[in-house]
């Protein structure tokens, strides 16, 4: 086996009054010297830098690394979207290592993530203003769901801990005890989630059925140190004056279904400005611009009304109903559940037929075997005669008066006489605090005529959905797909289109 001069590294020491101190030495392999350690040429060893006093790197030098690397991202001539992508992805993947064997301090940890939450924001053109929580929020609380550094860094002391805590060497046990953290309350946590809360059932599932959770302790223990962030962002939210309105969307409105491929390939810029600004209520509407004092007044360009927010400008201002500007809105969206219900309706004829054609062929002596796969029921797949009327722009359908005699004419209303049912769909673009209330007084409008169907033989099926002026759906939505049919990945199709913004 042959010495490699390349990978080997010399230390020298001498006394120094009472100290001993690194000092020149001059060993050699084959006359050529051996590169010393010094503290500007730290020896690496098991990732970690150490230099002549046996010290571990500083954090001056993981810091400025991780700003350097940040800076490279930064000059990349992509769009914003994909560095913000290449951040999460590669970046933090990077500096993971970093934080699992040196022990950083946290005012370290703070100027990173406060410089990499700066850009986040200038590349997905968030205002500067905005609560950071959005960025790393995950989805079911109406974030992009990025990692964030901090989290990171208290994962990895987590994980760093149990593996020495854990060691069959009882020397490392020793040594390490003064750094390491104390793992008892979490470990307590954890154990009584085991006892009580896994095994408990809050579902459909029977009394006693358990489906053993296969993540080992220190993934547990990680999993409740992102709750405990979480939980810290719900409660600096509810502090806050404007951008708290995501907790109060959680009761009406369902998440969009926003995916990293849809940013990437399919939102553009502007869309993911809008949707994110809209959502913290940080858009530059004429409140906003005054409270930043970049205009005087804050009336509204159309209406003179004074002052207006968002709501007013996206769903409240009367002159913008008047011409049509809202309407333009409501049809787009109301293309797509008209688009939903037709497929629906082909694909519940497509199976009707399918069921009529298929012939199984049992062999002599054996079984016939049911099929696995359940039918989604759907509230169209009892007849094959549906018509679909729908009330779009300055078209306005008279309702069959067959049924029923009427003025009134839902957005959508499909018939079938044949079976004798009706669906009626009425759709609300309104702004998305105000879905509870749009959907009663859209129930009660309809109620009578609902009835009066029902009162001639028909059955009635009446559906008043909401997708917010934010592009977020209303839990009614998902209720019109699932009666649809539509599996579940349809569902989160149509939802991911209904959250892009029109």
């Amino acid at each position: 086996m042959a010495v490699k001069l390349s990978k080997c590294r010399a230390l020298c020491l001498s006394r120094r009054k009472t100290v001993f101190g690194p000092t020149k030495g001059d060993l050699q392999i084959e006359n050529q010297p051996i590169r010393e350690i010094t503290e500007a040429a730290p020896f690496k060893f098991l990732g970690k830098h150490l230099d002549c006093g046996g010290r571990p790197e500083p954090d001056y030098a993981i810091e400025n690394g991780f700003l350097c690397d940040l800076e490279k991202v930064e000059r990349l001539p992509l769009s914003g979207t994909r560095k913000a992508w290449i951040y999460n992805n590669f970046l933090l993947a990077k500096i993971n290592w970093v934080l699992l064997i040196y022990d950083l301090n946290k005012t370290t940890i703070k100027k990173l993530e406060l410089k990499a939450t700066l850009a986040l924001k200038r590349w997905l053109g968030l205002q500067k203003s905005m609560d950071p929580s959005l960025l790393y929020r995950p989805e079911n609380n109406f974030g992009f769901g990025l990692k964030k550094l901090s989290t990171l860094n208290k994962k990895f002391r987590v994980t760093k801990s149990y593996i020495l805590e854990t060691s069959s060497d009882n020397f490392v046990k020793e040594v390490t005890s003064s750094s390491r953290l104390d793992l008892a309350p979490l470990q307590q946590e954890v154990k009584f989630n085991e006892m009580f809360m896994e095994s408990s059932r809050m579902n459909r599932e029977g009394l006693g059925w358990s489906k053993k959770n296969k993540e080992s302790v220190v993934e547990k223990m990680r999993t409740l140190i992102g709750k405990e962030d979480e939980a810290l962002a719900v409660v600096h939210a509810e502090e806050l004056e404007m951008q708290h309105d995501w907790l109060i969307l959680g009761d009406a409105c369902m998440p969009p279904k926003i995916m990293w491929k849809a940013f990437l390939y399919d939102w553009s810029p502007e869309m993911i400005k809008f949707y994110a600004n809209a959502l913290q209520c940080t858009l530059p509407d004429p409140s906003n611009l005054k409270r930043w004092g970049l205009v005087e007044n804050s009336n509204c360009p159309l209406c003179s009304r004074a002052p207006v927010s968002a709501s007013h400008i996206l769903a409240g201002c009367p002159i913008a109903l008047h011409e049509g500007r809202y309407t333009w809105r409501h049809d787009r969206v109301l293309g797509i559940f008209r688009e939903a219900l037709s497929l629906a309706i082909a694909l519940a004829k497509r199976q009707q037929t399918k069921e009529k054609l298929v012939i199984q062929f049992v062999r002599e002596g054996e079984k016939a075997h049911k099929s696995s796969t359940a039918v989604t029921p759907s509230i169209v797949t009892k007849s094959d005669d549906w018509e679909i009327l729908m009330d779009k722009g300055n078209f306005h359908y008279e309702f069959p008066p067959d049924v029923v005699v009427t003025s009134k004419c839902p957005d959508l209303t499909a018939i079938s006489r044949k079976c004798k049912s009706i669906i009626i769909v009425e759709l609300t673009v309104p702004w998305d605090t105000n879905i509870p209330a749009q959907h009663e007084i859209k129930l009660n409008r309809y109620a009578d005529l609902c009835s009066q169907i029902r009162q001639k033989g028909y059955k009635c099926n009446c559906y008043a959905v909401e997708v917010g002026a934010r592009g977020l759906p209303a839990k009614s939505v998902y209720g019109l797909l699932k009666d649809l049919g539509f599996k579940r990945h349809q569902i989160n199709t149509y939802l991911q289109r209904l959250s892009k913004p029109h």
